[in-house]
């Protein structure tokens, strides 16, 4: 639940609808079954009863799990990058100043 705060998802949906995707994932991964509408007797799935729609969960879980296939960026580059930045801000800081 904590990674999809790295993301807008919370803007988009409920947080309930995000807690079933966080749900459902974790059950996925850890491959315990829930309740769904696979056989007659479950008519429904069980984040149904929360008001969330298969589209939003599956959409949801799929967005989480984008971030791990993402690339990271280590944190050396990212302060090397912000150095120059800074070096760069300071030349067009002082030259705003001198004319």
């Amino acid at each position: 639940m904590n990674d999809s705060f790295r993301t807008t998802l919370f803007c988009e949906y409920q947080p309930e609808v995000i807690a079933c995707a966080c749900i459902f994932l974790a059950a996925r991964m850890l491959k315990i079954p829930l309740p769904g509408s696979d056989t007659e007797n479950e008519p429904m799935h069980w984040y149904e009863l929360l008001d969330a729609k298969t589209e939003d969960v599956e959409a949801i879980a799929i967005r989480i799990l984008e971030l791990y296939t993402n690339p990271t960026v280590s944190q050396t580059k990212i302060k090397e990058e912000n150095d120059i930045f800074k070096e760069i801000l300071c030349h067009v800081l002082v030259f705003l100043h001198l004319n």
